[in-house]
């Protein structure tokens, strides 16, 4: 994982201090017990062989990655486990005893367990202080560890006070409980003479629990130092590494829906993030169509684009100004004086380059936005851009703060601190249709009508994907002309629900055509432009959120009310809109739409 922090010395010149940090996600402690969820107590993952090879080919050291790499799990659950540790502390730590009403025993296997854990338990304690300073009791059910718990805090293990008048609660050890992945907890004895002993043991059992949490977490402490700064993070094409780090070192989850990940990424990234990919893309005159890493910081950072860099100065009216020098701070010499590239796809050097190649596209930006203030994106609504000043440094990336490239995506980009774009899909109609109107029955009948499944008074047939696919598929191309080889037109659909899909059809003209054959009103299937349909669902998500925000104020916690209230609502909507278990075909079925059971050349997805 690579990290450089860039510190400006001058108005001209930023210090760089870069670091490279081996992770790799070591088994966890049993100790740790259940607290830390078998998927992140011994992760599993999948890697492509390619990016094996790939790795190998720049000198990627796997013995050191995972023989001495920093073990991590994510901070939501090591500070889950420390409130842990702080509630049994709370509850009187290791040394506590049941406080609830006894038990009578009246089974005689229970009694015979007694009988024997007691015997076990008064040897132990014969041994004295040359004996084992431990004592492991075999795992046991719930109900079982309850009844040792009212043997060892009964009157057989109590020592009298001085004097007599009853024990005085010290029996000799202290009882902790040991939880292991995988198997049933179980209970572990050690001495302890005195009740001060007791209470130092219990002390240090405490401070070296919490010490094995911190180890585990291990690079989440590097995560919440980054959040805690409030620092903005740059990245390069880095929509992946923000979920990758979100995941692996602040929750541990991802949420089910975007809204829910902007909301997490706010969270942990309080400063911002900003996209070099991005915005090197919005300065074709200074680097052309080559926005990769390597091109961009030897064009802007070793000067390649120099020429271009200044014309677009001029260009802004800022004749002189040159480009930030950036420097490696003192003790930080491995990449001094490396040609751009030279170490490129190391984590470390790959991060440098990223910030320094940053530091030096704002004046660029500034320039750009003198020349033609149209030329760039607007900055993001003032709630969100309070994580960034709007003067000073970063005022001239202010319409880039949260904004994530996208490749191979008709999306400029996603936002994590706005609404995404609405992206531009003339070749797209949404299809809407009553309940049952792509009924298989109506096909002999031509025409739009809408009248399937519903006559007859019989039950309407379960909702099938594939069948819905192949249906729909059909009654498009039925309201378009055929293509010049007197083939169907070719249809590529998305199901959305039970009553709604998108259609990619071969041109503009084409979704213009369907669009007044299937006018709504129509009794069956309704074709509307994509531009309205993304309009409306753009309204409706922005009203949502607002809501969400409101009902989230008072809740509390990353994951509070207002978040439930959401998914719970997303649950509803789904089970409304998806086939019961056994119902529908799967995503087989959809698929052969475009296959078998549909004309040839049309395929369908499923979102």
């Amino acid at each position: 994982y690579g990290l450089s922090c860039f510190e400006r010395t001058r108005d001209e010149e930023y210090s760089a201090r870069t670091f490279n940090f081996w992770i790799f996600p070591q088994p966890a402690p049993q100790t740790l017990g259940v607290g830390v969820p078998e998927a992140v107590a011994n992760r599993r993952f999948v890697c492509e062989a390619g990016s094996l090879a790939f790795l190998s080919e720049q000198g990627f050291d796997f013995n050191t990655c995972i023989g001495k790499g920093i073990p991590y799990i994510p901070a939501r659950q090591r500070d889950s486990l420390l409130a842990q540790l702080d509630r049994t502390l709370e509850r009187g730590g290791p040394d506590r005893f049941s406080q609830q009403a006894r038990v009578a025993v009246t089974d005689a296997a229970d009694a015979a367990f007694l009988a024997e854990l007691a015997s076990q338990v008064e040897a132990w304690l014969a041994e004295g202080q040359s004996g084992s300073p431990e004592l492991a009791l075999a795992p046991a059910t719930a109900f079982r560890r309850l009844l040792t718990y009212q043997l060892l805090g009964g009157e057989r293990f109590c020592k009298p006070a001085e004097g007599g008048g009853g024990g005085d609660g010290h029996r000799g050890f202290i009882v902790r409980k040991v939880e292991r992945r995988g198997g049933a907890p179980a209970l572990m004895l050690s001495r302890a003479a005195t009740a001060e002993a007791a209470a130092e043991l219990a002390e240090r059992l405490q401070r070296e629990a919490r010490e094995a949490v911190v180890d585990a977490a291990g690079f989440a402490a590097v995560f919440d130092m980054m959040r805690a700064s409030g620092k903005p993070a740059v990245v390069h094409n880095g929509a992946f590494d923000v979920a990758y780090s979100l995941y692996s070192f602040g929750d541990g989850w991802l949420p089910p829906a975007w809204r829910g990940y902007r909301e997490m990424a706010r969270t942990w990234l309080p400063g911002g993030v900003y996209d070099t990919k991005l915005i090197a893309r919005q300065l074709p005159e200074v680097l052309g169509r080559d926005t990769s890493l390597s091109a961009l910081y030897a064009g802007v950072v070793d000067g390649e684009k120099g020429a271009a860099a200044k014309a677009l100065l001029a260009a802004g009216g800022m004749q002189g100004t040159r480009l930030p020098r950036v420097v490696h701070a003192a003790g930080f010499d491995k990449y001094r004086g490396l040609a751009a590239g030279t170490l490129a796809h190391e984590a470390g050097y790959d991060a440098f380059m990223t910030g320094a190649a940053f530091a030096c596209l704002l004046p660029l930006l500034r320039a750009k936005a003198a020349a033609d203030p149209s030329a760039l994106p607007a900055p993001v609504a003032a709630a969100a851009a309070a994580a960034a000043p709007l003067s000073g440094p970063l005022a001239p990336a202010a319409g880039f703060l949260g904004r994530m490239n996208l490749t191979y995506s008709d999306l400029p980009y996603v936002c994590l601190f706005e609404e995404d774009p609405i992206p531009e899909r003339p070749k797209v109609v949404y299809l809407t249709w009553e309940e049952g109107a792509l009924s298989e029955g109506e096909e002999g009948g031509g025409g739009n009508g809408g009248g399937g499944g519903g006559g007859g008074g019989g039950a309407a047939e379960p909702f099938r994907r594939g069948d819905a696919a192949r249906s729909l598929t059909r009654r498009v191309q039925r309201a378009l002309p055929p293509g010049e080889d007197g083939r169907p037109a070719r249809v590529r659909l998305t199901l959305l629900s039970r009553t709604a899909a998108l259609a990619e059809l071969e041109d503009e003209a084409s979704a213009q055509a369907l669009c007044g054959e299937l006018p709504p009103g129509g009794g069956g299937v309704a074709a509307a432009p994509y531009a309205s349909y993304a309009a409306e669902r753009h309204a409706r998500f922005v009203s949502e959120a607002a809501r969400a925000a409101g009902e989230g104020e008072g809740g509390g916690g990353r994951r509070g009310g207002g978040e439930d209230a959401q998914r719970a609502a997303k649950r509803q909507r789904v089970a409304s809109q998806l086939p019961a278990a056994g119902e529908g075909e799967g995503e087989q079925g959809a698929a052969a739409a475009g296959e078998g059971g549909g004309p040839r050349g049309s395929s369908c997805s499923i979102m």
